[in-house]
């Protein structure tokens, strides 16, 4: 026998392998066995085994597939604590071009220099950092790339006030040869927008300034000429019985000076910030301004980075009507922009390597805001799930702030489909599991304008009497919501098979392409349309509102919900409120706006009911909406239609990606007729509840909680309740959850320990090593004296049958923790490690993991091309390597590492260290490894052998996994041939406790 000297075992081995992991010195403890009918004896010796590796163990710590994520560099935003400007001038009238402005912003940087210098001295060891970006408007903050050590030190002074791990965002399509047949606007099927509209011949976003930032743009393309876009507006001066400069006066178009008025102020490299430069940044009247803000040059085309995503979005926006054939204007033959007329503004936000980062484009998104527009075009996204607000408040307050300033942000959701579509379950989630989102941020962000993809070849004429349409949303379009229980996306959007232009060197190539990339830019000009027919309409002063909170309130509600084939509802978490529809929004009579109690973004215009979690499962909801005519000149009558569903569960209680209805108590509401006396703002609380049996079914079926959503559809009627032809419907989408948001589990319910026992369980991981096993969930531990590592698990050199007893897991005082691995289900605001004693008391607060963690996507994809397959896997290193410092001895801890999504405390760690204390933190926010500090020796008392068996009795303080028998023959004769043939080590796994006595078989 060979005893184990087990320096760092998760359990303890001697010729046994005990739960203790221990250091003791070796025994010989000679057992004589006499064979009478052989008249052969054999000697049993316990002795030390120096490796305990080379013993075959269940859960190593150097197999698998982890995917480390520590970084040691990072690019972070730093936010000092002094006031931006639009904190300063919060609640005034300003100007960007105003000289006491640019005097205000040029002292805010001079602050942050200052500060950036004391970062330096105080952390860099005097070693220079290099400013990549700026903000000043929105905030005030710089850029920079730091040691990731370095970031809570920073983050500790007392002039900053936060500092963000930057994520980087991608442009994503994928892209088709154009197969060039009769023009289109928008590069797709006029009917499916309704962009066709007689009433919209006169509305193509002339005088809008919209702003894109992308890969650049192929500027001499022959939809951007600059001769046919003023050709275009010379006719519409004609149209309006005015001369082309009067006309083109009235439009407030941009010009150079506008430019040179806030040139200082422009994040612009130095070098580029001279009058000499003035006609490189501004090209023409169609596109007033250029720069590339990714590599800090002037020339935004797609001669840095080759890519043209940027000259195909920006032609669905607003590619002229007009081409020049000679010297003669021709209609396009082959696809103009929604907004035909808009100006443009092309701001190059990646770089050569494609990729960008959200400082940059914060910077891009300031000098917009500078810049005056109108519209911001975002068809990019980062490669993960993105967050709501709070994970992330540094960026969140920059749009918080960028509402003020009337301006309409569109972003892309991604390109990602369903989290569960490219997993092992096929699309569907596994019991308990709720989170389906990819929409990437920016479009998570509450003041972005989320955009989804629909496909319009799936598009079949209204049946519905425009409450509803048959279609599809794209498969490639990413599902929402972020841990806000926000509603995203927003609205949707065409984003299959979508002509426009390209960067060939020809500039005139047009191509189809496919992406939340595509369907963005549809709404941006969209958007543009509504810039100018608010405008012409003089709704702001009518109606009292900005003109970013009529366009959103006008894309949301005139929006028209999508059904599958089956006559179902498409998810809200798919398609927001639905299809946008400009037909519908101009010739809507009613304004609708939403109560602070129904929605966050009520202030900011946007249709939506966020019925957030029903904690005690009532079931009983109410919203408060408010409703207007946009002219007071008339009465208006309408009657109130409800539908709620809930996504489906198949017969194992898996989450599917269909919906069906909800079952709802009777409606007082239904078929009454409700008027607004000449149109004048009245508001109505809507009430909606579940059945009993609805109610019971749910609490069945899903009794961890599900989703609510719907929508509310407002038909307009006669005093006597007869639905109108020909009028707009409206409809506002809602979403909630019947159960309390938190109790779904944040880390997936699977680990190394329980796919050891059975490498079929079912699992989203797409990766498992050669034994069908994942490792992930799991808590690495080390000796600090071999320096070799193994996972705390259970049994950890034999897969015991069913469920161990996990307290037995052991770790002496030789080892220290090293890393957790974890997967997670859902995104991550705070994450902290900490051990407890047995009941709940505190021992030790490890400040490592207080930065968020994205739920990543199955794959990321670049360009349309899949790259790689992501397998959920997070590894965390354990700076603080003395977390069993003061811990005593024989006594039980549980080591755990806890999780809170923004939505909890928003997601501030503090508040889950608190929950932990406290005990409310739900099972499935924390992983639990329970441990004992044991340094007792085990004892192996005797041990004897005979012709056919070796008997073992042991003693430990605690409990034995396995042994491990050797037999060494000390007298003749020799051993039988057949044994001979046999490996002298053999491997026999026991469990004991206390003294044992056990028989190990010898074999014949």
């Amino acid at each position: 026998m060979k005893l184990h000297k087990p320096a760092d075992l998760t359990g303890r081995m001697l010729s046994v392998l005990l739960a203790g992991a221990v250091s003791f010195c070796g025994l010989a403890v000679p057992a004589a066995a006499a064979d009478s009918e052989n008249d052969r004896s054999y000697i049993v010796s316990a002795q030390p085994i120096e490796d305990v590796y080379d013993l075959p163990e269940q859960y190593p710590a150097d197999s698998g597939t982890v995917r480390v994520q520590n970084m040691k560099t990072a690019r972070v935003l730093i936010e000092f604590t002094d006031p931006c400007v639009m904190e300063i001038m919060e609640g005034k009238d300003w100007d960007p071009a105003d000289p006491d402005i640019i005097a205000l912003r040029e002292d805010i940087r001079r602050r942050q220099d200052e500060h950036v210098r004391q970062i330096e001295r105080q952390i860099q060891n005097d070693k220079p950092l290099d400013i990549l970006t700026r903000l000043d408007l929105s905030a005030s903050a710089v850029s920079v790339e730091v040691q990731t050590s370095q970031i809570e030190n920073i983050q500790s002074l007392d002039f900053v006030r936060q500092v963000t791990v930057e994520q980087k965002i991608y442009p994503a399509e994928d892209t088709q040869p154009a197969d060039l047949g009769s023009a289109q606007t928008g590069g797709t099927n006029g009917e499916v927008t309704g962009i066709n509209d007689e009433a919209l011949n006169e509305e193509s976003g002339q005088g809008t300034r919209i702003a894109v930032l992308d890969t650049g743009l192929n500027a001499s393309h022959e939809v951007f000429n600059n001769d046919c876009f003023n050709e275009s507006l010379s006719r519409k001066a004609q149209q309006n019985h005015m001369n082309a400069a009067d006309y083109k006066a009235s439009l407030d178009l941009m010009e150079s000076s506008d430019i040179e008025a806030v040139m200082s102020s422009l994040h612009l490299q130095d070098g580029d910030k001279s009058s000499a430069n003035l006609n490189r940044l501004y090209i023409s009247d169609k596109i007033p301004f250029q720069y590339n803000y990714a590599d800090g040059t002037i020339d935004a085309s797609h001669a840095l980075g080759n890519i043209d995503h940027g000259s195909h979005v920006t032609g669905i926006i607003a590619a002229n009507s007009l081409i020049k054939k000679g010297n003669s204007f021709i209609e396009s033959q082959y696809m103009k922009g929604y907004a035909s007329d808009a100006q443009i503004l092309v701001m190059k936000v990646f770089g050569q390597n494609a990729n960008g980062s959200e400082s940059t484009l914060f910077a891009a998104i300031e000098d917009a805001i500078t810049l005056d527009c109108d519209v911001i075009n975002m068809s990019l996204s980062s490669n993960s799930a993105g967050f709501g607000t709070s994970s992330d408040p540094r960026y969140q307050n920059i749009l918080d702030h960028l509402k003020e300033k009337d301006v309409v942000i569109c972003a892309a959701s991604s390109n990602s489909g369903n989290w569960a579509d490219s997993t092992n379950l096929n699309g569907k989630l596994k019991p308990g599991d709720i989170s389906f989102s990819t929409d990437g941020s920016p479009g998570t962000y509450t003041n972005t304008l989320a955009v989804a993809a629909s496909d319009p070849d799936s598009f079949q004429t209204d049946q519905s009497g425009k409450t509803s349409l048959r279609m599809n949303a794209a498969s490639f379009s990413s599902w929402g919501i972020p841990e806000t229980l926000e509603l995203k996306p927003e609205v949707s959007a065409p984003g299959v098979m979508i002509l426009s232009s390209n960067g060939e060197s020809s500039n005139a190539g047009y191509d189809y392409r496919a992406g939340t990339s595509m369907a963005t830019p549809a709404v941006a000009g969209m958007a543009g349309i509504l810039s100018h027919w608010i405008n012409e309409q003089d709704l702001t002063t009518k109606l009292g509102r900005s003109k970013r909170f009529l366009q959103n309130s006008l894309l949301m509600s005139t929006a028209i919900p999508m059904k599958d084939e089956d006559g179902n509802y498409l998810p809200v978490l798919q398609q927001g409120a639905g299809e946008v529809r400009i037909d519908q929004a101009v010739h809507g009579k009613l304004l609708i706006s939403m109560d602070p109690s129904a929605t966050d973004s009520a202030e900011d215009g946007k249709v939506k009911i966020e019925l957030k979690d029903d904690k005690d499962r009532t079931g009983s909801y109410l919203s408060r909406i408010y409703l207007e005519g946009i002219e007071k000149t008339s009465d208006i009558h309408f009657k109130v239609e409800k539908h709620l569903f809930t996504q489906k569960v198949d017969e194992h209680g898996n989450l599917l990606k269909t919906t069906r209805p909800m079952d709802l108590e009777a409606d007082t509401q239904a078929n009454q007729v409700y008027t607004l006396k000449n149109g004048a703002k009245s508001g109505f609380n809507l009430t909606y509840a579940l059945s009993a049996a609805e109610k019971e079914r749910l609490n069945r079926e899903t009794p961890k909680g599900a989703y609510i959503e719907g929508y509310v559809t407002i038909r307009p009627c006669s005093s006597a309740g007869t639905y109108l032809e020909n009028e707009t419907v409206y409809s506002i989408p809602i979403l909630g959850f019947f159960g309390d948001w938190e109790e779904p589990g944040i880390f997936e319910n699977v680990s190394l320990y329980f796919s050891a026992k059975d490498p079929d369980e079912t699992a989203y991981v797409v990766k498992r090593d050669p034994d069908g096993r994942i490792h992930t969930n799991m808590l690495k531990i080390s000796s600090t004296s071999t320096k070799k590592s193994r996972y705390l698990a259970g049994n950890p050199y034999v897969v015991e049958e069913g469920t161990e007893d996990k307290s037995r897991s052991a770790m002496n005082s030789d080892q220290t923790f090293v890393d957790v691995t974890f997967s997670s289900v859902r995104n991550i605001s705070g994450l902290r490690h900490m051990i407890f004693t047995a009941d709940g008391q505190l021992m030790l607060n490890n400040q490592d993991g207080t930065y968020s963690v994205n739920l990543s996507k199955p794959y990321t994809t670049l360009n349309g091309t899949q790259t790689n397959w992501n397998d959920q896997t997070h590894t965390q290193r354990l700076v603080n390597t003395t977390m069993t410092n003061g811990l005593a001895e024989n006594t039980p801890y549980v080591f755990t590492t806890a999780a809170i999504t923004e939505y909890t405390e928003g997601g501030n760690v503090l508040k889950l260290q608190e929950k932990a204390l406290n005990g409310t933190l739900k099972p499935g926010m924390k992983l639990e490894f329970p441990f004992t500090l044991d340094n007792e020796a085990p004892q192996l008392q005797s041990a004897q052998a005979s012709s056919d068996e070796i008997q073992l009795r042991v003693r430990d303080n605690r409990y034995a996994a396995a042994a491990r028998s050797s037999i060494k023959m000390e007298k003749r004769p020799p051993l039988p041939r057949r044994i001979r043939r046999q490996s002298l080590a053999r491997h026999r796994p026991l469990r004991f406790r206390q003294t044992i006595f056990q028989k190990v078989r010898i074999p014949s």
